[in-house]
């Protein structure tokens, strides 16, 4: 069974690169639907954006398509579902489990919260590093917006911080610091699989550094290559402590940190009182591109 590469955070967010490459935005035709009159936002309804009790659900038709350095390109369709599970109030709002089904199977756990400042994604259950056996709870520090209150089209707003990385980050560890830029673009009309809303936008472009191997594992894989070869490594371990082989040299181009730039672009649609009804997120990892589009097919509200 072919997996799709979910949102990952998702806001994570999970924003537009999407289009002709890096700083385009997204675009589409809308395609003919029934249309729906969404409801318009008074000031204090903002959270109505996400309608949160447990056992709400939101059923998307997606479409995830990528490319490798190599130019090779796959499409792949398939069906995600986003899920509410445990709701606990807080002081200002409300907290709650969001998760990620993919053919029935959970593949995302992610903690969400509303309160008067905003939605927010608190922890998600990932692989810090790709050959972790288990997945552990990873918290947002701090807290990653995903969208922001009150609502101010045009405004802009800059978060920094540590947590699970979109896509899995590219490198060594799917945890580390990010930069992501938000922009609430105003109201649209945008089309679904389920009907034609005018939908609340919301813009993220998130940027991090893919690492490679730190120069702490360089020095240590010098010292065991001469260990091995019956030398001293007392007076070697730093590197450019003495003259470099032809063979170190190869040796530290091919180890050294290879640091390039992981990048995510997400256009989430909100309707009030249904929730997200499209999402775009374009994944830059390396030489990996990365599109994934939901459209919303069919909603339950209890």
């Amino acid at each position: 069974m072919k997996k799709f590469v979910t949102p990952l955070i998702i806001f994570v967010g999970t924003t537009a690169l999407i289009g002709c490459g890096a700083g385009s935005k997204g675009s589409y035709d809308p395609k003919p639907v029934a249309a729906v009159t969404s409801k318009k936002l008074e000031a204090g309804q903002e959270s109505q954006l996400l309608p949160v009790k447990e056992g709400n659900q939101w059923v998307y038709e997606t479409t995830v398509a990528t490319q490798g350095g190599n130019g090779q390109q796959s499409t792949n369709n398939g069906i995600l579902t986003f899920e509410v599970g445990k709701v606990t109030p807080t002081a200002d709002g409300v907290q709650f489990q969001m998760n990620v089904l993919n053919e029935g199977e959970r593949t995302e756990q992610q903690i969400w919260a509303i309160s008067k400042r905003g939605i927010f994604l608190i922890s998600a259950l990932v692989k810090a590093k790709p050959t972790d056996a288990a997945a552990q709870v990873v918290k947002f520090e701090p807290p990653q917006p995903v969208v922001i209150f009150p609502l101010e089209p045009g405004k802009t707003t800059t978060w920094t911080g540590k947590g699970a990385l979109p896509g899995g980050g590219g490198g060594d560890n799917s945890v580390g610091m990010s930069t992501m830029t938000q922009l609430h673009t105003g109201v649209q009309t945008t089309d679904t699989s389920l009907a034609s809303y005018q939908a609340y936008v919301f813009e993220q472009d998130q940027k991090w550094e893919i690492p490679g191997f730190a120069n702490s594992d360089l020095a240590k894989a010098i010292k065991k290559q001469e260990e091995a070869a019956g030398g001293s490594s007392a007076s070697n371990s730093t590197l450019g402590a003495a003259p470099k082989t032809a063979e170190e040299k190869k040796l530290e181009e091919d180890l050294k940190q290879k640091p390039g730039e992981g990048r995510s672009a997400v256009s989430a649609y909100f309707v009030p009182e249904v929730g997200i009804v499209r999402l775009r997120q374009e994944i830059l990892l390396g030489n990996l591109n990365v599109v994934q589009v939901l459209k919303l097919k069919k909603v339950t509200l209890k």
